[in-house]
């Protein structure tokens, strides 16, 4: 390109004239070429691709090259970044029309996928996690925000939820949530007598207090059975802030266990608790006492007494020998309220008897 003389070359008038010659210019001008970037796309965080063109209008003269590379718009985050024509050209004999294009960064594809995590009902919430289960961050990228999990103290199971957990504008973040269980904590039962020893025939309240055990602070609700030696005494008795009641008139004499059994409800679970309930005996003293000769040489004492009462018997051999009388034997009373014993009486001609209350 530029400007080169036009000379007289071999023209001629031949020998009869006397040419003058006066010579112009040539002027050689730029070849006009479109040149039209390729759009190009990548994934966050991988390398560029190749930049790469085609020549959309005219053409390079035989011998001739492109020099240079093209460039783009800086920037590694999501979007749209121009290519530029950067030290491209064909040399100065050429008009080069540059047409550009973009490069286009998509978002980087990650999974993460949420710890399934369970407390005790009444516990504080445990630290809710995750795991980075597909994909990577790019050096230097982290997480912000946290997980959540659906409302709800009472046992049963809640969603973890995704929350604010981001990586940024960079990633397709795909959230895969998992479990919050909350397991039912568990109750303490405890039963008093208002009174104990008792005497028979009295009435005994029987107070069951159902308690939460730490962490659960809130108190227990349902319903509570009690037991006296292994039978049921009555029907449920409901809880009233945690406390239940029964009262009870018809303890058989002697040693009785109460216990008292709490089936638990949604957030607690079940526990129970045993007293022994000792009743005394008010004993009556027999009326009558009976002796059988039984012709075997023994002699059977036989009263009615007041059930599972305790009697002593005594006897002498004189009663004018008041001071005489001697402990024979001592034993309680059975349900039906007889008392007997039977003793020989090879060593005895004869024998007088008593009951006494020891």
């Amino acid at each position: 390109v530029g400007t080169v003389a036009i000379l007289q070359g071999t023209l001629s008038a031949g020998a009869n004239y006397n040419l003058t010659f006066v010579g112009a210019n040539l002027m050689i001008g730029q070849k006009p070429i479109t040149v039209t970037a390729d759009s190009k796309t990548k994934v966050y965080g991988d390398a560029d691709p190749a930049l790469t063109y085609q020549v959309t209008s005219g053409g390079l003269v035989s011998g001739d090259s492109f020099t240079g590379s093209l460039t783009r718009a800086t920037g590694e985050n999501v979007g749209t970044h121009d290519i530029l024509q950067g030290t491209l050209s064909a040399g100065a004999n050429y008009n080069l029309t540059f047409v550009a294009a973009s490069l286009t960064i998509g978002q980087m594809a990650i999974t993460v996928t949420a710890d399934a995590k369970s407390k005790v009902y009444g516990d504080a919430d445990p630290a809710l996690t995750y795991q980075l289960t597909g994909g990577a961050l790019v050096s230097g990228d982290s997480f912000t925000g946290s997980l959540t999990r659906a409302a709800g103290e009472n046992v049963g199971t809640v969603a973890i939820l995704q929350g604010t957990l981001s990586a940024g504008a960079n990633y397709n973040l795909t959230y895969v949530g998992a479990n919050f269980t909350i397991s039912p904590a568990n109750s303490a039962t405890a039963i008093n007598s208002s009174m104990n020893p008792s005497t028979q025939g009295s009435n005994v309240t029987f107070t069951a207090s159902v308690t939460p055990v730490a962490p659960a602070i809130t108190i227990p609700t349902g319903n509570v059975q009690f037991y006296t030696n292994g039978a049921p005494a009555g029907d449920l008795v409901p809880l009233i802030s945690g406390a239940a009641s029964i009262s009870a008139a018809s303890l058989a004499p002697g040693s009785n266990t109460v216990t008292v059994v709490y089936a638990g409800d949604g957030n607690f679970y079940g526990s129970s608790n045993s007293l022994v309930q000792m009743v005394n005996v008010i004993a009556q003293t027999p009326g009558a006492i009976t002796l059988t000769k039984n012709g075997d040489g023994t002699i059977t004492v036989t009263f009615q007494g007041t059930p599972g009462a305790q009697y002593l018997v005594q006897a002498v051999s004189d009663l004018g020998q008041s001071a005489g009388w001697e402990n024979v034997a001592t034993n309680t009373a059975l349900p039906d309220g007889s008392w007997t014993f039977t003793e020989s009486m090879a060593a005895h001609a004869r024998r007088f008897y008593r009951s006494a209350i020891p």
